[in-house]
């Protein structure tokens, strides 16, 4: 069931730009994309405004099992996204009457869910590419 006055989930702040309008990525998706830089203060409020969500933290912790995983000796192998359901995460949150998912890119275990210099510690190492 869905609230009435639940907010569609959005990528940006354009309301064009709202999840499940174009195919999953679709180049069409990527454009709508709003890239521009919105002063911090304006977009906590945004999030604020939103009210409901689903934190996602997808790190070492999430295969050891523990909030605070020892990353001491760990390389990037030890991230196993094997048997991950992300339209699963996605139909969750609709279903609840969530209005945003916030995705945490890198929690303080240094993994990274992006390419960087600053790291090896990052999913392009990982076996599952």
């Amino acid at each position: 069931m869905t609230p009435q006055n639940q907010k569609p989930l959005s990528v940006s702040s354009q309301p064009s730009a709202v999840a499940g309008n174009f195919p999953a990525k679709s180049a069409e998706w990527a454009r709508q994309i709003n890239t521009t830089k919105l002063p911090d203060e304006v977009r906590a409020q945004q999030v604020k405004d939103l009210k409901f969500g689903m934190f996602i933290c997808w790190s070492f912790s999430t295969f050891h099992g523990e909030e605070w995983t020892p990353t001491t000796g760990k390389d990037a192998s030890y991230f196993k996204a094997t048997g991950c359901d992300t339209d699963q995460w996605c139909r969750t949150v609709k279903e609840a009457g969530m209005n945003y998912i916030l995705f945490l890119t890198k929690h303080h275990d240094g993994f990274c869910l992006w390419d960087t210099d600053t790291t090896d510690k990052k999913v392009t190492n990982t076996p599952e590419k």
